[in-house]
This record gives structure tokens, sequence and C-alpha cells, in this order.
């Protein structure tokens, strides 16, 4: 036999009770935000040279009047690559000239596996280095 609770049975928080369980509610979304405000606000990792650790680094494509004028040499790309992977941002540091955006295009469509630090991805910095040769 099944018997229903009375409605004198039931009860409900008092005022002590429901502050105490808005003050740790509060505390536990107050301790949240600062854990993800530690998590975005972490530095960029200073990586060096990236090359090797591209899962994939596309042939830049040679300028035809690059290949016209026989201009030949190594570019260094500085990028920031996001926390999941992706290049964001792709800037040439140094090379010829006639090289530098074909090899900034190319850095831009490098893929990499997101680094994990304190058991949270972050962002790298490095850079990717490019030689174009006839």
């Amino acid at each position: 036999m099944i018997q229903q609770a009375s409605s004198s049975t039931i009860r409900t928080p008092g005022k002590r009770q429901f502050q105490a369980i808005a003050g740790s509610l509060l505390a536990v979304l107050a301790l949240s935000m600062a854990a993800h405000r530690i998590v975005s606000a972490q530095e960029t990792v200073k990586g060096g040279n990236l090359n090797d650790k591209a899962l994939q680094l596309p042939v830049p494509i040679y300028p035809a009047t690059a290949k016209a004028a026989r201009v030949t040499g190594e570019v260094v790309v500085q990028v920031v690559v996001t926390e999941t992977g992706k290049v964001e941002s792709a800037k040439p540091a140094s090379g010829p000239a006639m090289l530098r955006q074909a090899a900034a295009d190319a850095a831009r469509r490098a893929k990499f596996a997101p680094l994990i630090k304190s058991g949270a991805p972050v962002k790298i910095e490095g850079t990717l280095s490019y030689t174009f040769k006839l």
C-alpha cells in the first residue's frame, strides 16, 4: 500500500538555509569565473621554429614574377597558433620581398596539434621557415 505524504510533512528551507545555499552557489560561480579568467589570461607560449611541429605544412606557391626574376632564398614568417591549432596570424619577418607574401599565405594554411599546458590549451607564438629555390 502506498501512502501519500501530507502537505504538513513537506519542509521548505528557512531564510538562513536559503542564504547559506545562495552563498554557496555564489562562491562556486566566483571560483568558476576566476578559473576562466586564469585560463583566458594565460600568456602565449614561445615555441621557436615550428616547422617540425606542424601537422600540415603547405608548400608555398612560387610567385611567377619571382621565378622570372630568379629570386631565391629563405623567408621566415612569424605565426601565432590558436588553442585549437589554427594559425591566427602570419607576418613575414625576413627574406626576399618578392617571396614574403607567398610564404605568409602558406603559413596561414598550416595546421598544428593544440598545445596543452597545465591542463588547458594555449596559444603558441613562433616562426615557420620556407626555402624558395629554383
